[in-house]
């Protein structure tokens, strides 16, 4: 794996290398010794999504029990949004976008003090997670989409025809 940029400083992006031959291919998704010299951080959970087109899930974090993500795409292309929550941060409540895709081979590390979401550009994604803290209900939040402190536009195809759970509707 190879760090290819960062976002907001502190949002990493990594190429992952894929080696291919005739019976398939191999991705080292997760090196500690490797990723180390970037992230600090403990995953304790290994999760994995599975997702029809058209899906927005997010913009997900937690307060108290917070988490770090490391994110990749096994199967399929979504598009992934970042929210920086960090309040001292000058890019407070700015928002980038970057598109995971299994033949991009990009994978991101999300911060704790970020929000996370994305939508499913591909008939189907399956979307793997490293999480660095236990889920926790009482301190989950959700930062609607269409927020006016956000300003962000989705694409008018996926609006018609979104899919959604209750607690992300906008």
């Amino acid at each position: 794996m190879k760090l290819e940029k960062k976002l907001f400083g502190s949002v990493y992006v990594f190429k992952i290398k894929k080696h291919k031959d005739i019976r398939g291919h191999f991705s080292e998704i997760y090196n500690q010794k490797k990723i180390s010299k970037y992230i600090k951080e403990k995953f304790l959970i290994d999760a994995i999504s599975f997702n029809k087109k058209n899906v927005i899930r997010g913009l997900h974090y937690q307060i108290k029990s917070k988490q770090a993500k490391l994110i990749y795409i096994h199967y399929g292309k979504i598009v992934d949004y970042i929210v920086d929550l960090r309040k001292k941060s000058k890019t407070y409540m700015k928002y980038k976008k970057i598109t995971l895709s299994e033949k991009n081979n990009r994978m991101i590390y999300i911060p704790k003090n970020f929000a996370h979401g994305y939508y499913v550009l591909s008939n189907q994604a399956i979307i793997g997670y490293k999480l660095s803290n236990y889920h926790d209900k009482n301190f989950e939040k959700v930062l609607k989409w269409n927020s006016k402190n956000l300003k962000i536009s989705l694409p008018k195809f996926l609006l018609k025809k979104k899919i959604m759970s209750k607690r992300d509707f906008f």
